[in-house]
């Protein structure tokens, strides 16, 4: 809530290019147009500036990458019509990819939950969302992060 206040532009222009990648022609076939890199340097930009924000405010700044399932050949069954799977799971790794150049750049915490959550079903419910076990692992993993930042 208190982010959504303090910088709601970044916040919601976060999710319109969340929104945009799931998106295709209204035809429903896969986007074979979509800008890869359009997208993923306006994602960027708005994490930067929320960052920027963020430090202006002497927040102290955690960034995190998304796990996911995402595997060379799916271990899920995917069946969205609207992008491939080879897309969205370049478009996932090139979004968490940005979040760790900009946790390089603005010199701010990461913790790369891609790197350590295991893509597999017993961490993971499909290919985005965490299941129960993942969800204490993620909270571990927090959680030591934390316990670190504040020695």
């Amino acid at each position: 809530g208190y982010i959504k206040k303090l910088i709601p532009h970044t916040y919601f222009r976060i999710l319109e290019l969340k929104q945009k990648v799931r998106l295709t022609k209204e035809n429903n076939e896969i986007n074979q147009e979509f800008n890869f890199k359009k997208h993923v340097s306006e994602f960027e930009k708005a994490v930067t500036s929320f960052v920027r924000v963020c430090k202006s405010y002497n927040f102290k700044i955690v960034l995190m990458t998304q796990a996911s399932r995402f595997t060379e050949v799916p271990s899920y069954p995917y069946s969205n019509e609207k992008i491939s799977y080879s897309d969205y799971r370049q478009v996932h790794r090139l979004f968490n990819e940005s979040i760790r150049n900009v946790a390089a750049k603005e010199k701010v915490g990461l913790i790369d939950l891609e790197q350590q959550i295991p893509q597999t079903k017993e961490y993971m419910h499909d290919l985005v969302h965490l299941n129960n076990s993942g969800s204490v692992l993620v909270a571990q993993q927090i959680s030591e992060y934390m316990i670190q930042l504040e020695k």
